[in-house]
């Protein structure tokens, strides 16, 4: 309605912030696809800071997300994303996943969890070089901590956070539950990179941890190093709370479309 009146491009205020509106395909097509230069940045997004310290590939330093973003897409590849050695990693967690689904002999479970252990297990011989058992409890502290992250970050009071950080920052509530659990999971994350530094083959990379160590130690030194240890700490957790919430989340949608349509399974 509003661009009826003013055009397919106009401001809107939020409070005490201006909001550049995208109105129509052409608009959107020409800002992010014809300009992805210009409108590559991404706004501070204060809870998100409080976490990263602005490190990993989601930083608020445009120069430094992007080169992280692709060596990261470069990394990944290199381990199989998009090529059939993937589709081999996702095979073998899915067979992993039937055979514990057949142990429940038809009795009702929640499929969300057994398909964020799946999904994350992928992730992890991505990352890490391993998978775990599904009843692994660091593993599950794990993919506990990122769903309760998540499921903040979509909350209103984390709107509330992102628009009175230097406020709700030294008042009680969820938030410091969710960053606490969060800062568990780097620790837990950083004893991975640990044991790496200590077994590292430089002539063979295992995974991307073993690639981002090889690539800080390159970089060491350099004036614009954006390979720092702390970079690689979030660059990982990045990955986990990217893929792992996300794409559970699709199954458990297709399977629903199956149970529904039984005809098309």
């Amino acid at each position: 309605q509003l661009s009826s009146t003013y055009g397919p491009i106009f401001t809107v205020w939020l409070g005490p912030k201006p909001v550049v509106v995208l109105c129509g395909y052409e608009a959107v097509k020409d800002a992010l696809v014809g300009h992805s230069e210009e409108f590559g940045g991404r706004p501070e997004i204060p809870l998100l800071t409080q976490l990263s310290k602005d490190y990993g590939f989601l930083s608020n330093n445009e120069k430094k997300w992007r080169e992280l973003r692709r060596f990261t897409l470069s990394t990944l590849r290199d381990f199989g994303m998009g090529k059939s050695s993937m589709s081999q990693k996702v095979q073998q967690e899915a067979q992993h996943l039937v055979e514990v689904l057949a142990k429940l002999k038809g009795n009702t479970f929640e499929p969300i969890n057994m398909f964020k252990y799946a999904v994350s297990n992928v992730i992890c011989s991505v990352v890490f070089g391993s998978r775990y058992s599904y009843s692994d409890m660091a593993f599950l502290e794990l993919l506990n901590a990122i769903g309760n992250y998540v499921s903040f970050f979509l909350s209103p009071m984390a709107k509330v956070y992102n628009t009175f950080p230097s406020i709700m920052h030294h008042l009680p509530g969820p938030h410091k539950k969710v960053l606490a659990d969060c800062q568990k999971l780097k620790d837990h994350i950083q004893e991975k990179v640990q044991f790496h530094q200590l077994t590292l083959n430089s002539s063979c990379p295992r995974d991307y941890i073993d690639c981002f160590l090889m690539k800080e130690e390159k970089e060491k030194g350099s004036p614009e190093n954006m390979y720092r240890h702390e970079d690689l700490i979030m660059s990982v957790f990045n990955l986990f709370g990217a893929g792992t919430v996300t794409t559970s989340n699709t199954l458990v949608f297709f399977l629903l479309m199956l149970a529904k349509h039984p005809h098309i399974q």
